[in-house]
């Protein structure tokens, strides 16, 4: 399957943006991979990379789907999220923002 792709030029690299659809994004910079609201309705994710880092928005089952986190998630993914997603997923990798909050998360040059 083809997804539209956008590539952003930095001082140090670049950022790959992939549109997967409605709301799933696969955004890589380095080696790191960071997924938005994968949903297994809009592709086969055993043909994409797994995620260092998902970013969920909120619980409807089109932005938190289970299945595609458990399928894409490897050893060390970080699941950041809201309240409303928790205790719907793997809690055990969960980071949940509230309102106002902010979460520091650092890429690091991997090359």
């Amino acid at each position: 399957m083809k997804f539209e792709k956008d590539r952003i030029p930095t001082n140090s690299n670049t950022i790959d943006i992939t549109f997967i659809g409605h709301g799933t994004l696969i955004i890589k910079y380095d080696n790191t991979i960071i997924l938005v609201d994968p949903w297994s309705k809009l592709a086969d994710y055993s043909n994409l990379p797994a995620a260092d880092l998902i970013l969920i928005t909120h619980e409807h089952p089109d932005h938190l789907d289970t299945s595609a986190i458990k399928m894409l998630h490897k050893g060390t993914c970080r699941i950041i999220c809201t309240r409303s997603c928790f205790g719907k997923t793997d809690t055990s990798r969960l980071t949940t923002l509230l309102r106002d909050s902010e979460i520091d998360v650092r890429i690091r040059n991997m090359s």
